[in-house]
């Protein structure tokens, strides 16, 4: 079956020969979950079913998962330390200092698990 759909990320309109029987594309628009009515697909044809986008398009807007964050390189916070401000380490970072990278990690530090501590 062909299936047209106008990428979330690109704006670029895609249509794609999926495998799909009438009977399998009705279930899912009547409601079913995609991993169900349509279980058979890869996850990158379900993901192009639901926002049109492509895995380069994903990679391109979001990155691969093993890229580090440009931010914190990827220690999930970052230390805003001021040697005006009297920081033991303004160079290096210090505890105190520490706040969760707003990029990558909007839980919070892992400050005791990073330096060791419990």
């Amino acid at each position: 079956m062909e299936i047209t759909r106008k990428s979330l990320l690109s704006g670029i309109t895609r249509t794609r020969e999926l495998p799909i029987t009438a009977e399998q594309w009705a279930r899912f628009e009547a409601g079913d979950h995609i991993q169900k009515a349509l279980a058979h697909l890869s996850e990158s044809d379900r993901e192009f079913i639901l926002t049109g986008s492509t895995d380069e398009e994903w990679d391109d807007e979001f990155g691969e998962d093993d890229e580090d964050c440009p931010h914190c390189g990827g220690e999930g916070f970052v230390a805003n330390c001021w040697e005006e401000y009297a920081c033991i380490d303004p160079d290096g970072g210090c505890a105190d200092c520490l706040a969760p990278c707003d990029y990558c990690n909007p839980r919070g530090p892992q400050i005791a698990q990073s330096e060791g501590r419990s």
